[in-house]
């Protein structure tokens, strides 16, 4: 959940072997591996929009490093993962990135 809009729903082993949604991704990059010399990229650059004027489109645009013109405009809904039972994704490009996972 972002700014109060859920946006990826998935099984936890899902959501850690293969998020679809770059917040998702950005959240399991924050979390400690606990392995020395470790070091994991911070996805999410800028400051957190404030939620009472959120921004146009997908709320996550301003912050993602994937966003395109689509993003900005055009609110994504929450859809069906490709090859996924019970897993969705409210982002226009869920199928088509290749995102990280906690592994």
């Amino acid at each position: 959940m972002y700014l109060g809009k859920i946006l990826e729903i998935a099984s936890s082993s899902d959501i850690y072997e293969s998020p679809r949604h770059p917040y998702t991704e950005a959240l399991l990059a924050a979390i400690s591996k606990n392995e020395a010399g470790s070091k994991r990229d911070i996805l999410l650059k800028g400051n957190i929009p404030d939620p009472s004027n959120p921004p146009s489109g997908c709320v996550l645009h301003p912050r993602c490093s994937y966003a395109r013109d689509i993003c900005k405009n055009i609110t994504p809904e929450l859809m069906p993962v490709k090859g996924k039972t019970h897993a969705f994704a409210a982002c226009h490009l869920t199928n088509e990135l290749n995102l990280k996972s906690f592994n």
